[in-house]
């Protein structure tokens, strides 16, 4: 497959996650469709730094700075969903503090 090809699959990955973004209302299902956003991001520069310049590292770098910002942000996000549901499940208002 060629560069293009690789660009097509980014991009229709980059508008699925773009649209789930948009169209979930759910927590968990906001962040899988980061991800999925996230990977077609990843994809088109992988892709870039192959077929453009493959003996440099800097497009193997903003890959991997992509790749651990997506991480980072779905542990923040999922801890997140997590300390939340057990502090509704203790049964507190929203002014309450445990």
């Amino acid at each position: 497959m060629d560069l293009t090809g690789f660009l097509l699959v980014g991009a229709a990955l980059i508008a699925l996650g773009a649209w789930g973004t948009l169209r979930q209302r759910g927590a968990l299902a906001f962040l899988i469709a980061l991800q999925v956003a996230f990977a077609g991001l990843l994809l088109t520069a992988t892709a870039f730094w192959h077929f453009v310049a493959p003996y440099g590292v800097e497009g193997l770098l903003h890959a991997l700075s992509v790749l651990t910002g997506a991480v980072a942000l779905a542990t923040v996000g999922i801890s997140m969903l997590l300390a939340h549901r057990r502090h509704r499940r203790q049964g507190y208002d929203e002014g309450e503090q445990p």
